[in-house]
């Protein structure tokens, strides 16, 4: 049986149909083959600059974090202007964060960290970030490892937007990784809508991108396929991932373009114009990969930072414009093998070490700080290095952290050393005498104070003090290893290893050391002298305080002992006498917290009217064994050692509860005030705002400020005097006569009232003299429109001589002794 030539057009048909779906399924499979690898190429190298600009926005967001962190480091008394001028300049060319600074609070036995200064625009100060869980959790994790940490996505404070914020932790000096030696900490705010910009900026155009922080979406360029591959870096704590999906290239793709032309091809001749087309597509292709592999160079060179292509072995495949700038070599000296590396030799094995990470961890960058070995001067940068698994070359990304690093040296050195002498200062000589006590070496503390150093500022001026303090600054260091400025006229020395008999005599050469120098600042000389302490380190000096609290009482001895000398502490001795006025600065400190003052109240009577119409209120203090102290056996002290606004401001309070208490009664308190808090601006913001919040008629306090004080500054004291009259209180001069500066007072303040000194009223029935006085300062008050008042009446006949001369009011034993306060209230108001 014959074949027909259908039968053989059909074979024919069938062979070349089959040989055509067999060429274009091979072809197929090897262009669908082309197509993946461009589009994970493409994914790769739109997910590195997607990672890479996610790591510079966040290390630097670090690094101004860390700067902030480091103001606080570096002083303990930041202002809100000192925070502003530091951190705006960080804010400046971004729309996206701000800084703040959190101080801790603790009331009620509850934690809080309110934001004190902040730069940014939305949050609001007071806005306490302990109390969000997020904030919370983060916080703490940043005060327990001691160094910054990112929360989750969380609304950043007054805006609805999403952000994450670093939080790093400012410990009190010395302090430990806990909440309670924790001072505050800085967060530094960052929008996510920068890093969606940043992002956008530097991905091809088209390009999908989703990233994730602790597994949320935090941003998202279009649509990213679920299968998409994943880059992930770690950033204060935090995780962060990233997955692209770069744009299809243009064109028609190989795979169905091939498939296509197979299906249509039904003869030879199609056959070989489909292979043709398919060449074709490979062609265009290529172009693409071309286009995209140039649009990669670009970014590489213009990148603002060191990158460079390395390959595993070391081989260096390329660099950008930013890395020769910084290392100074060119370009061909880096591409060269044996040339300069970019690291130097001793840094060499950490940055192959950051290799052996990335290769085992692909699409990961790992870091490290390395020095490089630049052309001109070493230089600190840190390295990121991300293996590109694909291309099979390591990314190499530089940031030079040089500058960071030589501010972090400069406030280190700054937090330690006195800027007028560059001697250590306190913080500096505590850590170096911490280091001695804890080897256990013995040794001696030695503190030098300057005697009268005021004197010499009040009469020659600041200039002319500071010039002494430097050239005693000089004398020291020349003759002593470790020296240290404490503070004001104080300095501070540590004798390693001396024995009692060496730190003595180290001791009386110091003192005859400043004694024999001759002070010649400005053309003039000074003769100053020294006060110095010696304490012996021993086993019971566990802390620096330790031994520089007895060396400083050996030093107040010395001057208590007549100056110009010095003086050894010994703790086997409690009969020091600065000791004991220490005790007394504890025990004022203790009745201050422990509510263990108490007034009592001395009646005034008015002398036309015969009536009790003032009461002056005295001050006791009453000892933990119910002892109780009068006010000569601690105001002296109180008044050396700071702590008599304190008591003057206690005093003002306690007075102004009863006036409010009694408000319906008639009461006016005489209230003694010292010449340290008489012209104090702090202590009359406190009296005023007292009395707006009680409404107590002012004119019921009268403030009485000894003729014998000492008023350090005439023109404060005439401010504050004037104030406190404008308030509506009354002013009176107490133990008027006593001195010889009445009239001076009487001429600079606004007196409403005298007090004559008791000297010239308790005898003046019986002495012509005492008399005589005593009718000039009548007549002398009566002349000024003053109202008088005359202490020490312990007698009728002495009321009776004062009516008769014109006082106004008298005080005394006679009129009534002094009680308690509450006691003299109901008296006053049953009278």
């Amino acid at each position: 049986m014959s074949r027909t030539p259908d039968a053989g057009s059909r074979r024919q048909w069938l062979l070349t149909a089959s040989v055509g779906l067999v060429l274009t399924a091979a072809l197929a499979l090897l262009a669908f083959q082309v197509d993946a690898r461009q589009e994970r190429a493409r994914d790769d190298i739109a997910r590195q600059q997607a990672v890479g600009t996610l790591q510079l926005l966040t290390s630097g967001l670090d690094s101004k974090v860390e700067d902030a962190r480091n103001l606080f480091v570096a002083s303990h008394s930041v202002s809100e202007r000192e925070f502003s001028a530091f951190t705006t300049p960080m804010l400046r060319g971004s729309r996206h964060h701000g800084f703040s600074w959190l101080r801790k609070r603790v009331r009620a036995r509850r934690v809080a960290f309110p934001i004190e200064y902040t730069t940014s625009q939305a949050a609001t100060p007071g806005y306490d970030a302990f109390g969000h869980a997020a904030r919370r959790e983060t916080i703490l994790r940043a005060i327990l490892s001691g160094r910054a940490q990112s929360t989750p996505l969380v609304e950043l404070a007054g805006t609805t937007k999403l952000g994450f914020v670093v939080f790093a932790p400012v410990y009190r000096p010395g302090g430990r990784h806990t909440l309670g030696d924790t001072r505050g900490v800085v967060a530094g705010a960052f929008n996510v809508a920068e890093a969606r910009a940043a992002i956008a900026s530097v991905v091809p155009p088209g390009t999908s991108v989703q990233v994730r922080l602790d597994g949320r979406d935090a941003l998202r360029i279009g649509d990213v396929e679920p299968g998409a591959r994943r880059s992930s870096f770690a950033f204060a704590g935090r995780e962060w991932s990233v997955q692209s999906s770069a744009r299809p290239s243009g064109g028609v793709r190989l795979g169905p373009a091939v498939t296509l032309a197979g299906l249509l091809i039904t003869l030879l001749l199609l056959l070989t114009r489909s292979v043709r087309a398919g060449r074709a597509q490979i062609e265009g292709g290529r172009r693409d990969r071309d286009r995209a592999e140039r649009r990669f160079r670009e970014v590489f060179d213009a990148a603002p930072i060191g990158m460079a292509l390395i390959e595993p072995s070391g081989h260096v495949v390329r660099v950008n414009r930013a890395l020769t700038g910084l290392l100074g070599f060119s370009e061909s000296d880096l591409l060269t093998p044996g040339r300069p590396r970019i690291v130097i030799s001793e840094d060499r094995p950490a940055f192959d070490a950051l290799f052996g990470d990335a290769a085992a961890r692909p699409g990961t960058a790992m870091s490290a700080e390395v020095r490089l070995g630049a052309v001109t001067e070493q230089r600190r940068a840190d390295c990121h290095v991300t293996y590109l698994e694909d291309e099979r070359v390591m990314l190499v990304q530089v940031v030079d952290m040089t500058t960071q690093r030589e501010s972090e040296a400069q406030l280190v050195h700054q937090a330690e050393h006195d800027p007028l002498t560059d001697l250590f200062n306190r913080r500096g000589f505590s850590r170096i005498l911490d280091a001695h006590l804890a080897s256990g070496d013995e040794g001696a503390v030695v503190l030098v104070d300057l005697d009268h150093f005021k004197a010499i500022n009040d009469v020659h001026g600041h200039r002319v003090g500071d010039d002494v303090l430097l050239y005693t600054a000089q004398l020291l260091a020349e003759e002593f290893d470790i020296v240290a400025r404490m503070g004001g006229d104080e300095f501070a020395i540590l004798l390693p290893d001396a024995e009692a008999d060496e730190a003595d005599a180290a001791a009386k050469r110091l003192v005859a050391l400043v004694d024999d120098a001759r002070f010649t600042p400005s053309g003039s000389r000074h003769d100053v002298t020294a006060s110095v302490g010696v304490a012996m380190l021993s086993a019971t000096m566990r802390e620096p305080d330790d031994a520089l609290v007895a060396a400083d009482l050996a030093m107040y001895d010395a001057k208590a002992a007549g100056r110009g000398r010095h003086a050894v502490y010994d703790e086997h001795t409690a009969g020091s006498l600065t000791r004991e006025r220490l005790e007394t600065v504890a025990q004022m400190r203790s009745a201050l917290s422990e509510n263990r003052f108490f007034l009592v109240a001395q009646p005034i009577r008015c002398l036309a009217s015969r009536t009790i119409v003032h009461h002056e209120l005295l001050l006791r203090m009453r000892l933990p064994d119910g002892s109780v102290l009068a006010p000569a056996a601690f105001l002296g002290v109180a008044e050396e050692f700071g702590l008599i606004g304190d008591i003057d401001l206690w005093v003002a309070r306690n007075a102004i509860a009863l006036l409010d208490l009694h408000r319906d009664r008639t009461l006016t308190f005489h209230i003694n005030l010292s010449g340290g808090s008489f012209g104090d601006p702090s202590l009359l913001a406190k009296i005023r705002a007292e009395l707006a919040r009680t409404g107590v008629d002012p004119s019921r306090l009268v403030f009485e400020i000894t003729e014998t004080a000492a008023v350090g500054n005439f023109d404060e004291a005439r401010a504050f005097a004037t104030a406190l009259t404008d308030i509506g209180c009354q002013l009176a001069l107490d133990d008027f006569g006593a001195g010889f500066s009445s009239f001076v007072y009487l001429k600079q303040l606004p007196f409403d009232i005298l007090k004559i000194d008791g000297e010239f009223v308790r005898t003046c029935t019986t002495n012509a003299a005492d008399r005589v006085i005593l009718e000039s300062l009548v007549h002398t008050a009566a002349g000024l429109d003053k109202r008088t008042v005359a202490e020490f009446v312990e007698d009728q006949a002495t009321e009776d001589l004062l009516l008769e001369l014109g006082v106004d009011m008298v005080q005394g034993y006679h009129v009534g002794r002094p009680v308690d306060v509450h006691q003299a209230v109901a008296m006053a108001i049953t009278a």
